[in-house]
């Protein structure tokens, strides 16, 4: 209970962006304690957004121990190692996740979100005129699921969107790849997935990031 108690404070404070508060109350566990796989997965998994992956991946390596094949502790594995730069784990690791994200079935609200295109078309609808015209022409993808290429190429296997900024001296995305099994799964709902959308549109092209 006091681990739970813990996670969803940690929960709150890093959705309030208080990383460092969270990293001071992620200090109160107790690491001598008996982890289930879910409960060492969640650990894991918090202080992985808590910029801390050298515990996170000590956590992750705990669930793996009492369950190799857990989707949540090998995608977190995934991350973790490519953080670290360790390519071929973090592939093989995704590889794995991909397999496992593709066999479960969606939850029943899966198909109400109507045309994906005329959803992405009106997030992008929403966003500031200086964003929109970093993406006026965008091409715009819609694909299940990041294919296993893109997944071998240490792409995140559980991104909602990623856009491609072919030439970053003209500041403007070419093209856009927008997953929709992974919209449900990042748990945006259809009453809000236009503002949601819009808002992981914003990020990624003011982070810049491009081709992962």
């Amino acid at each position: 209970e006091l681990i739970e108690a813990i996670l969803l404070e940690v929960e709150a404070l890093l959705n309030l962006g208080r990383v460092g508060d969270a990293r001071k109350r992620l200090a109160d566990v107790d690491d001598r304690v008996s982890l289930s796989t879910a409960y060492a997965t969640l650990l894991g998994r918090a202080f992985y957004e808590a910029n801390d992956s050298k515990t996170a991946k000590r956590y992750i390596e705990c669930a793996l121990a009492s369950d190799a094949e857990n989707p949540d502790a090998l995608y977190y594995h995934g991350l973790i190692a490519r953080d670290l730069g360790e390519r071929i784990d973090a592939v093989s690791a995704f590889i794995q996740v991909r397999k496992r994200d593709l066999e479960e079935s969606g939850p029943p609200w899966e198909g109400n979100f109507g045309a994906i295109d005329s959803l992405v078309e009106g997030a992008i609808g929403l966003l500031e005129e200086r964003i929109r015209a970093m993406l006026r022409g965008v091409e715009i993808h819609i694909e299940p699921y990041p294919s296993e290429a893109q997944v071998r190429a240490e792409m995140d296997p559980r991104q909602v969107l990623y856009v491609e900024q072919v030439d970053p001296e003209r500041g403007v995305f070419e093209r856009m790849w927008v997953f929709h099994k992974n919209i449900v799964r990042a748990g945006i709902m259809p009453g809000t997935a236009q503002q949601d959308l819009a808002a992981l549109i914003e990020r990624e092209v003011l982070s810049g990031r491009g081709v992962l």
